[in-house]
């Protein structure tokens, strides 16, 4: 059996314009579920990427995990910011199938890493959208 495991919010999202139905068997999981199946460790920040692990911590085998993936930018001072700042979000699939128990190394380039000023820095967060689970 295949099922597409997705956030609750995309079922909020759904519930809210009255089209919410259940189609090629998807199944909404929340966000502490998901994170019983797969999880994200030992984030770093170096040359100019993001990079991490991805553990599957469930007996069946995840494909197509999709990530969101935001570099928050902090200026060293917060009481006088620079103009915007280089903040920003991707989203990144990964796919290649992981087996039970297994784990899978991730990289995230991003040229505002690259060129960050020298007056704040990122704190990298990683989030899991959605998978498939066979």
């Amino acid at each position: 059996m295949i099922s597409k495991h997705t956030y609750l919010a995309a079922a909020v999202g759904a519930a809210l314009t009255g089209a919410f139905s259940v189609v090629n068997a998807d199944i909404l999981v929340s966000q502490s579920n998901a994170r019983e199946v797969l999880a994200v460790e030992n984030l770093r920040l170096e040359d100019g990427a993001l990079t991490g692990r991805l553990v599957n911590r469930s007996p069946r085998k995840i494909d197509d995990v999709e990530l969101m993936v935001t570099f928050n930018w902090l200026w060293n001072d917060e009481f006088n910011p620079g103009n915007g700042g280089p903040g920003h979000t991707k989203t990144v699939v990964l796919t290649d199938p992981l087996s039970p128990g297994a784990t899978e190394e991730f990289r995230v380039e991003s040229d505002a890493l690259r060129t960050a000023q020298k007056d704040g820095y990122f704190i990298p967060q990683v989030s899991v959208v959605g998978f498939t689970q066979y």
